[in-house]
């Protein structure tokens, strides 16, 4: 009820109530390519409200964007007197990626393009000019002709993007060469024509020139690589020749014969260059003659008739390339001749003899000498005077001579003697008479005598030749008489046995004379047998009771010399070794010999000796003895081997490294590791055991090993991951 202003009920009043339906709202979803845009158009089921979109901003039911990616967007739709009520509506957008890969290509070549979308499942890509260029599924493009075309990839949400490709033509080269005319001349010239590609065009030639046509060349092959504008490009090869070699001259030079003489010439040979030479000379004569005097590479051309003098050749090829040589024509020096001679030392001999000097001409020489002889030097010839025509190999002469002398006298020899009072004596003299011959005069008498005239001679026969200062000879003979009886000695001995003692004794026996005898001995010994002697020759003078005497000698030996000993050592190499031994020298004494050393062997020369002093006794045949020591050596240590080691830090790497420390022995040391490494200390190691073998400056050895260790693993990781579950998030 409504109550009244007085509390009091008014009467009642009619209203009405509006109830609307509650509105609904929708929207689709839409795909699109990136790229593109999508219109959403909201619908709902009761008109009249507003319509409020997020996340972009619109009041109307429709709503145009343009997402780069797949977006939700939420429409809000509000009636008056009504909640709002909203829809969500999707648009996909499907990824398209521009095209990647070379699009200029010249005519021929090929170029695979990509998209990094996935495509589409019928004809992915397409050319919209084949006549231009073709495309293959796989994207490889194939230039045809010049000119565009455009390429389109569509992927497999169908959507699709597209690339110009532009074909250029390829360039044809022409290339025209100037080869060199003289070898060693660089004037060499390519004239390079281009056509075809596009203008402009760039160069670049195998000696790094830049232009078109290059010129200056040396002989060889140059190429050259020409692009246009598209990078189309084309490779030309020329060849720039010259002639095979320089020209050159080779002269041979025939000298004058004889001095004053012109019958020199110089024999020219030319080679190099192009054949077809013209030859010029100057000099003490000149010719420059017209035309070609060789015609082909290796000929010839004599100059004759030359004087002695220095010559210019120039010899000038078919294409004006020259070269000049200088050749001498020279004369013999004069035929000069000297003589030393032998003369003849003995009258009436054919001893002397020519020794003849020849300079200057030309060799071989022949001989002429007035005796008929034909060689330089002439043998046995008399006394006179001789004369020699020479004449060298060029028919040039000269003479002169040389004379041998002689003695004026052949010698001639005369004697008187005076003989011998009491036999056996030796009181006999002769006087000798020289004559003729060339003083001074030298004697040999049969007695070994080398005076002219001999005193104190026994009876006998006595023979002399004398000979003068030039070796002639003359002979004579004279005798000595004596009484027929003679007082005769003999003696024999007993020699010492060893060198230095005087155990020596003489036995001697006097026949002959008158006795009773008296002795003289040289030693002063008046007895007939003298004892206890040393080595050496003892004479005793006999003389019998006439006063006649007779004189012997006797020689008491001994061996030459006392033994004497030396000795040499082989010293131990390896300490501790037995590969010592002693070589001992025996002189003096009277072999054969035995041998005791403080070793008890009884060998000359022991062998396998350790290191010590070792004391031998040698007894000679005579029982005659020596006693000498040798010290055989060794090294103060034997060869030793210590090692330390960095081993290997990461698994499988060779960082290994051994350091090896060697005492003893004799340096300098080698080495011989297991991995054939020949360093004292090897690096670069990797994990294992290396033995080494050390050889010392003697052939000593000693093994040791050194092991290098390393991690038993390598470092090794794995990994899990939980996956991104909705495209574009970070989870």
């Amino acid at each position: 009820p409504v109550v009244g202003g007085a509390g009091c009920p008014s009467a009642p009043v009619a209203v009405t109530i509006t109830v609307n339906p509650l509105p609904t709202v929708s929207v689709n979803n839409q795909t699109i390519c990136a790229g593109q845009s999508a219109t959403l158009t909201a619908t709902t089921s009761v008109s009249g409200g507003s319509f409020t979109w997020s996340p972009a901003t619109s009041s109307n039911s429709s709503l145009t964007v343009s997402p780069t990616i797949s977006t939700n967007y939420t429409v809000s739709y509000t009636l008056s007197g009504c909640s709002p009520v909203n829809a969500t509506a999707s648009i996909t957008v499907n990824p398209i990626s521009a095209i990647s890969g070379n699009t200029t290509l010249c005519v021929g070549a090929t170029s695979l393009l990509s998209n990094s979308e996935a495509p589409s499942q019928q004809t992915p890509w397409a050319s919209s000019n084949n006549n231009v260029a073709t495309v293959d599924g796989g994207g490889m493009v194939t230039a045809i002709a010049p000119g565009t075309a455009t390429i389109t990839y569509t992927t497999s949400s169908s959507c699709y993007t597209s690339t110009t490709v532009t074909v250029g033509s390829i360039p044809t080269l022409s290339l025209a060469t100037t080869s060199m005319a003289c070898f060693g001349v660089p004037n060499g010239v390519i004239d390079l024509t281009v056509t075809g590609g596009t203008a402009p065009y760039t160069y670049s030639w195998s000696n790094n020139a830049s232009t078109q046509d290059i010129s200056n060349l040396s002989a060889g092959s140059y190429s050259v690589y020409v692009s246009d504008v598209f990078g189309c490009y084309a490779i030309g090869t020329a060849t720039i020749t010259q002639p095979s070699g320089a020209v050159s001259i080779v002269n041979t030079v025939t000298n004058v014969g004889c001095i004053g003489q012109t019958n020199g010439s110089i024999n020219v040979s030319v080679n190099g260059g192009s054949a077809g030479y013209n030859i010029s000379w100057t000099g003490v004569s000149s010719g420059n003659p017209s035309g070609i005097e060789i015609s082909n590479q290796g000929g010839t051309y004599n100059i004759s008739n030359l004087g002695v003098g220095s010559y210019s050749i120039t010899a000038t090829d078919i294409n004006g390339c020259t070269a000049t040589s200088t050749a001498s024509v020279s004369q013999p020096a004069s035929l000069v001749l000297s003589t030393t001679q032998v003369d003849v030392l003995c009258n009436g001999n054919n001893t002397g003899s020519i020794n003849l000097t020849v300079t200057g001409g030309t060799s071989p020489y022949t001989y002429a000498w007035s005796n008929n002889a034909t060689i330089q030097d002439p043998q046995n010839l008399t006394s006179g005077t001789y004369t020699v025509t020479v004449t060298d190999a060029n028919g040039c002469t000269v003479t002169t001579s040389a004379t041998i002398t002689q003695p004026q006298a052949a010698i001639a020899l005369s004697t008187t003697q005076v003989n011998v009072l009491c036999n056996g004596n030796n009181t006999g003299s002769i006087n000798l008479t020289v004559a003729g011959g060339t003083a001074p005069y030298t004697y040999a008498w049969s007695n070994n005598a080398t005076i002219q005239d001999p005193l104190t001679l026994v009876a006998g026969t006595y023979t002399v030749t004398v000979t003068d200062a030039n070796g002639c000879t003359a002979t004579t003979s004279a005798t000595i008489t004596q009484p027929a009886a003679a007082l005769a000695l003999s003696a024999t001995q007993v020699d010492v046995l060893c060198n230095g003692n005087n155990t020596g004794s003489i036995n001697l026996t006097v026949t002959g004379g008158t006795a009773p005898y008296t002795y003289a001995w040289s030693n002063n010994a008046t007895t007939q047998d003298p004892q206890n002697l040393t080595s050496g020759t003892y004479t005793v003078t006999v003389t019998d009771a006439n006063g006649c005497t007779a004189t012997t000698s006797a020689t008491i030996t001994q061996p030459q010399a006392a033994i004497a000993l030396s000795t040499t050592q082989v010293d131990v190499l390896c300490n501790g070794n037995n590969t010592g031994s002693i070589n001992l020298t025996v002189t003096g004494g009277t072999a054969p010999y035995t041998y005791a050393w403080s070793n008890n062997a009884t060998i000359q020369d022991p062998l396998t000796l350790v290191a010590g002093t070792y004391t031998v006794t040698v007894t000679d045949a005579n029982g005659c003895t020596a006693t000498t020591s040798a010290t055989i050596t060794q090294p103060a240590a034997a060869l030793a081997l210590s090692t330390t080691q960095v081993d290997v830090l990461c698994n499988g790497n060779n960082t290994g490294s051994i350091n090896l420390t060697v005492t003893g022995g004799t340096a300098p040391y080698t080495y011989a590791w297991s991995n054939s490494a020949t360093i004292q200390d090897p690096l670069t190691l990797v994990a294992g055991t290396y033995s080494v073998t050390v050889t010392d400056a003697n052939g000593c050895t000693a093994t040791t090993s050194a092991t290098i260790t390393q991690p038993q693993a390598a470092i090794a990781l794995s990994t899990t991951q939980v996956d991104v579950l909705c495209n574009g998030n970070n989870t």
